[in-house]
């Protein structure tokens, strides 16, 4: 692996999405899990769902496509057969992870729907870089999709756009808007802003290029409020803490509340 070390980070240019997350490092799904509920957090994590393996797919094919087969497979046979549940199962052993034929063509589909504005931001120089870094002694990371150059001011200071690919059910801006509060979107974003910067980027904005799943595979590029991302970072100081202090204390409250409490729904 390619490893450039930088003052207050480490940046890692061709680790995998597997390698990547098989690390200890906190990632931003933690820190907004935990910001929930602390006893909800601590569960370990299911296998990946057939949604999580096509979404993991379909980042790879439309940012990563020139070695797309060296963590996917797309056997030609049903997958509900004998045989292709048998060929699954060989493929699955030598750590591919299988997608359907029909998932597969759906995923091309979309990448031939791009438009002009979402492939411009997804294109960028540097593409699915794995950044580490430390914050008051917690091991953090971080993957950012695409970091799009974004010009130089007066001074001749380098800046870079953070982009970040979803699929959505819904991509139109009322939808999204739901899915950042829902899935706390926002905070990844502040999260990414803060390991970008520890690389030793200056960040100008963070983008989300958002695809729906289903024709005609509508896609919008949403450029999130910079009052958003430091709200997002008040968010995130409150989840890290809440981490910390589990990690001293192993009790995780469910909520991070106590388990009696009085409710009004007046």
């Amino acid at each position: 692996m390619i490893k450039v070390k930088k003052e207050n980070a480490e940046v890692f240019y061709d680790m995998s999405n597997k390698a990547y997350h098989a690390t200890d490092a906190i990632g931003s799904h933690t820190v907004i899990d935990f910001g929930r509920s602390a006893a909800h957090a601590i569960v370990p994590l299911d296998e990946p769902t057939k949604a999580m393996e096509f979404g993991s797919a379909c980042h790879k094919w439309i940012l990563e496509q020139e070695d797309f087969y060296e963590e996917f497979a797309i056997p030609t046979l049903s997958l509900r057969s004998k045989a292709g549940k048998e060929l699954a199962a060989e493929l699955n052993a030598k750590d591919l992870t299988v997608i359907s034929e029909p998932d597969f063509e759906l995923i091309k589909k979309m990448k031939e729907a791009l438009t002009p504005e979402s492939e411009a931001y997804l294109s960028g120089a540097e593409r699915e870089l794995s950044i580490f870094w430390e914050r008051e002694e917690l091991p953090c990371k971080c993957r950012p999709d695409s970091l799009v150059f974004a010009g130089k001011d007066e001074s001749g200071v380098s800046w870079h756009s953070v982009v970040d690919y979803k699929t959505a059910a819904d991509a139109s801006p009322h939808g999204f808007k739901n899915a950042i509060l829902r899935y706390g979107y926002d905070q990844q974003a502040s999260w990414y802003n803060d390991g970008v910067t520890a690389a030793g980027y200056n960040v100008r904005e963070f983008v989300f290029v958002v695809q729906e799943k289903k024709p005609p595979y509508v896609n919008m590029v949403y450029k999130l409020s910079w009052p958003s991302i430091l709200k997002a970072q008040d968010k995130n100081e409150k989840s890290v803490e809440i981490l910390l202090d589990y990690q001293r204390t192993q009790i995780a409250k469910p909520f991070n509340s106590d388990n009696v409490m009085e409710i009004d729904v007046v």
